[in-house]
């Protein structure tokens, strides 16, 4: 069952090149119902069988291809984490598919280019992000890792523009060299103990020369993919260049991919050599990110620009688990303070995921309806989209954080965690990250509520009117039917508002997301 996570994507993403052209939306969505829909039933089977809804210990649902068990096989294991990021994935999924139905349909009236290959490399990106959330392995992750790149690179690609192309590149040999270190870890632990599986690597690893080599290794690989500064460089452009949809993906799910795999590699093979000093070292490069990304955000003038300048900061609040993971008492035991670290970070990184869909998903409604992402072309935006206006200001708001939102529970779980455990110099990085996003977020909607110049009173709504004659010599009626959405603009502009009110609520289902959290000891947490 869980091997359909995987298969079904694929065979929707073979029937969307098979289909003729200008149906190929309809193989698309119908992929990403199916998928929606065996993630529901997967995550139910889950929550049924590890015992979670009756109350009893629970525990993974395991699975192995082909028949044959590790070290010879490969083992399929949905846990707690995996079926908490599936939910998630399933989501903002279904939303984009949705979206980008709408989208399509928008550029097909304006007579502009619709990206047929979106919705083969959409669905082969699905499937191995779902792969990556159950795999066991880490020779099996790093052939979804780059699986998933090939996809991810071309998706960035789309728009064809040749600030499109050479960001996309970019991202692709940027990956490439963190695949490159990734792998290379991976062969250097399997020359010493001969498998590549997590559960036995976790049983047999030891602190030593090349066990702590292999893991620096794979840590440094999975951060370039993760975008954690330094090695950001790749992330503004690729994610600001791609269309919308494309962006709300990037930023949303694909890097999340990278993350969990480090989270999964730092909690089963931390007697590799994972240290204190390791861990101060991944919150100090945490830090830099927050404060480089909150930075930079303030400063654009382009609204996907600020967006993806965010997504490094955001990044760097979620890393924070990592030192906090890394610490131990002075007799050596890991306490219950790792749960509430590791489910803090989790939970933000997911309500991150939403909020970051529906913010590119919303600007990419003003680019239709503006012809531009600049900031100041947002004049007025408040009065002529109000719908997609709210997506922007509850998403960023899901950022910031208020209380009861998914962001502010994961901080709030982080910020618990380093007060116990005495690491108070988190305390003020955290409670700064807030205010930075705070601060981005009312730069990217300063310009919204402000009326427009009178000679730019003629932009199009939502269905993708390009904002005609910037003169006055336009009738005014003319201006209001032309700037009125149409029933499929106010469908297409719910979308984002919808997914960023979802990361605002997610705080109130805390408890029972944390219990989730826990089915399976999420891969070997405590």
């Amino acid at each position: 069952m869980i091997a359909l996570l995987i298969l079904v994507p694929l065979a929707g993403a073979v029937l969307a090149i098979l289909v003729p052209r200008r149906h190929s939306w309809a193989a698309g969505l119908l992929g990403a119902l199916a998928t929606s829909i065996h993630v529901l039933l997967t995550v139910a089977g889950l929550l049924d069988g590890g015992g979670l809804l009756e109350g009893d210990t629970p525990g993974a649902i395991m699975a192995t291809l082909g028949g044959w068990a590790p070290p010879l096989g490969i083992e399929l294991r949905l846990d707690g984490l995996g079926a908490l990021l599936l939910l998630v994935m399933a989501g903002v999924g279904l939303a984009v598919s949705a979206y980008t139905a709408g989208f399509v349909s928008v550029l097909e009236r304006k007579k502009e280019e619709v990206f047929p290959l979106f919705w083969p490399l959409w669905l082969i990106l699905w499937a191995s992000l779902n792969g990556i959330f159950v795999a066991r392995d880490l020779f099996t992750f790093y052939v979804l890792l780059e699986l998933g790149l090939l996809a991810a690179a071309s998706l960035a690609s789309l728009s064809g523009t040749a600030a499109a192309t050479v960001a996309a590149l970019r991202y692709l040999l940027s990956a490439m060299v963190g695949s490159f270190a990734y792998l290379l870890g991976v062969g250097l632990l399997y020359s010493l103990h001969g498998t590549v599986d997590l559960g036995l690597l976790g049983r047999e690893v030891e602190t030593g020369l090349v066990p702590g080599t292999a893991l620096f290794l794979m840590t440094v690989g999975l951060m370039v993919k993760t975008a954690v500064f330094p090695l950001h460089f790749w992330l503004p452009r690729a994610h600001a260049s791609a269309p919308a949809p494309v962006s709300a993906v990037l930023s949303g799910l694909v890097i999340k991919g990278s993350f969990v795999i480090l989270l999964r590699l730092w909690i089963e093979l931390g007697g590799a050599g994972v240290t204190f000093a390791w861990g101060q070292l991944l919150g100090a490069a945490a830090t830099a990110s927050i404060l480089w990304g909150s930075v930079q955000a303030f400063r654009q003038r382009r609204l996907k620009l600020l967006i993806a300048y965010s997504t490094v900061a955001q990044v760097g609040i979620f890393f924070l688990l990592f030192p906090l993971l890394a610490a131990v008492s002075p007799a050596g035991e890991v306490g219950t303070w790792r749960v509430d670290a590791w489910a803090g970070g989790v939970l933000h990184a997911s309500s991150h995921a939403l909020a970051k869909a529906a913010l590119f998903l919303a600007a990419g409604l003003v680019f239709l309806a503006r012809g531009s992402d600049e900031l100041e072309d947002t004049r007025g935006l408040a009065r002529s989209l109000p719908l997609t206006t709210a997506a922007l200001a509850l998403g960023g708001l899901a950022l910031v954080g208020p209380p009861l939102s998914g962001s502010y529970t994961g901080k709030a779980l982080l910020l618990a965690t380093a007060r116990e455990e005495g690491q108070w110099w988190w305390v003020p990085v955290l409670h700064g990250a807030t205010l930075l996003s705070l601060a981005y977020v009312v730069a990217m909607l300063r310009f919204s509520l402000l009326r427009r110049e009178e000679g730019k009173d003629g932009e199009g709504g939502a269905d993708g009117g390009e904002g005609g004659e910037r003169g006055g010599g336009r009738d005014r009626k003319e201006a209001g039917e032309r700037s009125r959405p149409s029933p499929l603009s106010l469908w297409i502009q719910v979308i984002p508002l919808g997914l960023a009110a979802a990361s605002l609520l997610m705080g109130w289902w805390a408890g029972p997301l944390r219990a989730l959290l826990l089915v399976g000891e999420g891969g070997g947490a405590p």
